[in-house]
């Protein structure tokens, strides 16, 4: 039980370590672009937008905060998980621990699958020298004589690959492709999800966590191989890998919610409890992710290959350890087929438990709102309240640390009030916490305090608070026969609903222009959402209670 706990708290004071090791520059540890994929969003107006606003000055000092609190608090959430271990409350030791170890090395470990790769692609990018036009240059490189110059990597204005001095060709080839990986992962997901889930019902959870590992090396291994190729070559290393990797990751927190439900079923207590410690390994891993992956990219890399290599090598380890995880599905020989299994999931959803059907809707509808109006968080930063876009980085990482203190709390509020009545409250507190923010569109000077207070603050929390409801809610209702197919099913509710709202938030309701109420309308439009499903929740949670 112990060796569990010990190996957090050594990746905790490591972590610690190297980030000492910038004490030269305080602000510098968090203050770089820990997040390379917000580059996507700097354009030309992003420019103007800078240009035209003036600094917010007492912003400056979020780049500047301790960092004994956020030591403390993942201190705090370290010894938790080993009260969690330890307590005779739990499930046995060797099989929840081993599964958190797990869930906290998938975690840390797919950061690098984000922000690291995204930087690489850039890296990757080939295009013609620039020519001075009119006598300049364009953005990436220097006018030097009568020949464009490309800015040297430590420069802020550097291109982002030393194979293509034109960062807006860089930034455009990215999103591309970032666009195309994107478009194929949703239906690769939905259909992957759907098979896996039916599959971890009869054969095991085991057979689904095997095969991301399998996958994990052969994806490392094709982007070691796509440093050495041409730029065509590397665009369909690029996209191959992207399916290989969606293929085994989209399954993969579906099984992991199924262990916890399995270890947990005869004790509703134990499966809050674990839920809770389920969400607190992901999201300390990603915080801890975000810190040791800065300096990769602060490095500004022209050669990933000592990366994925590396990671290959890693992911290799990891295989090896992580083989002989517990199974925790005692199945019997299956009496159906799986489209037949694959349908009685379906329509217990539709025609037997209508309440989990609706509740699916719900949780859909949550995500919309939450990926929704988070993923223009920087760009709000930037633009209305005018951040350098290394300070609106910072976001991230307090939006983790949130999620992470909510996380653990979320186990003894449980206890103490219940699964509904917790998931309700957090539902409201979502909700009224981003109608805080939002006001800060009506009130300009008060914009960054409720940003920060309750767009981050208060809504991460009570959003930390709530991801463990949703695993213990659909364990205590979906029978153990069908758990993975309805986890499942949570996926793909969500992406159909997505897909023809998901992009209102960017295209339709943000204008990073405004200087009104419009700047935060995407805010407003999610506490509505929000509000409407905590309604919606406590309605038929209520109908249940009566029934």
């Amino acid at each position: 039980m112990r060796w569990s706990y010990k190996l957090v708290v050594f990746v905790v004071i490591c972590t610690f370590a190297e980030a000492d090791t910038c004490d030269d520059d305080e602000t510098s540890l968090l203050k770089v672009s820990l997040l390379q994929n917000s580059v996507n969003i700097r354009s030309q107006n992003h420019q103007q937008y800078e240009d035209q606003m003036p600094r917010a000055h007492h912003l400056g000092q979020a780049g500047r905060f301790s960092n004994l609190p956020l030591y403390a608090c993942l201190t705090l959430c370290a010894a938790s998980l080993r009260w969690f271990l330890v307590s005779d409350k739990g499930v046995p030791a060797p099989e929840i621990s081993m599964i958190l170890i797990f869930v906290f090395w998938m975690s840390w470990f797919q950061y690098f699958s984000g922000d690291p790769f995204d930087a690489f692609v850039e890296s990757m990018t080939q295009c013609p020298w620039p020519l001075p036009q009119n006598g300049h240059c364009p953005s990436g490189s220097s006018l030097q004589g009568n020949v464009c110059v490309p800015q040297e990597r430590s420069h802020p204005d550097w291109s982002l690959s030393v194979h293509c001095a034109q960062k807006s060709v860089v930034l455009s080839q990215a999103a591309r492709i970032n666009g195309i990986n994107a478009s194929t992962s949703s239906g690769i997901s939905m259909l992957t999800v759907l098979i896996a889930g039916v599959y971890m019902d009869r054969i095991g959870r085991k057979p689904i966590i095997r095969f991301f590992l399998l996958v994990s090396i052969v994806v490392k291994l094709l982007l070691t191989l796509s440093c050495f190729l041409s730029w065509s070559a590397f665009v369909v290393i690029i996209i191959v890998q992207n399916v290989f990797e969606v293929m085994s990751a989209a399954p993969m927190y579906p099984a992991l919610n199924c262990m916890i439900s399995d270890l947990t079923r005869e004790d509703e207590q134990k499966r809050g409890d674990c839920f809770s410690a389920l969400e607190m390994s992901k999201n300390l891993a990603s915080l801890l992710a975000l810190v040791s992956g800065y300096p990769v990219l602060r490095a500004h890399l022209t050669s990933y290959f000592p990366f994925w290599a590396s990671l290959a090598v890693m992911s290799t380890l990891a295989t090896a350890f992580f083989w002989n995880l517990p199974e925790t599905l005692v199945t019997e020989s299956p009496k159906s087929s799986i489209w037949k299994s694959l349908i009685d999931g379906l329509h217990w959803v539709l025609f037997k438990d209508l309440f989990l059907g609706q509740y699916l809707i719900i949780w859909a509808t949550v995500t919309l709102a939450v990926n929704g109006a988070w993923g223009l968080s920087t760009m709000y930063l930037q633009s209305f309240i005018g951040m350098e876009q290394a300070d609106a980085s910072l976001c991230r990482a307090f939006w983790f640390l949130a999620l992470l203190s909510g996380s653990a709390l979320s186990a003894p509020l449980m206890r103490g009030g219940g699964l509904y009545v917790v998931h309700a409250t957090a539902l409201l507190t979502m909700s009224l916490s981003w109608a805080l923010c939002g006001l800060g569109g009506v009130f300009p000077h008060w914009a960054a305090p409720l940003f920060w207070a309750f767009g981050v603050g208060s809504f991460g929390v009570a959003f930390g608070v709530l991801s463990p409801c949703f695993g213990a809610l659909i364990s205590s209702r979906a029978p153990k026969e069908l758990q993975g197919q309805i986890f499942g099913l949570s996926i793909v509710v969500g992406t159909l609903l997505g897909m023809p709202l998901g992009p209102l938030w960017s295209q339709v309701l943000f204008d990073p222009s405004a200087q009104n109420w419009r700047a935060t309308l995407p805010w407003f439009v999610s506490a509505g959402l929000l509000s409407f499903t905590a309604v919606w929740f406590s309605v038929i949670s209520w109908r249940r209670s009566t029934d």
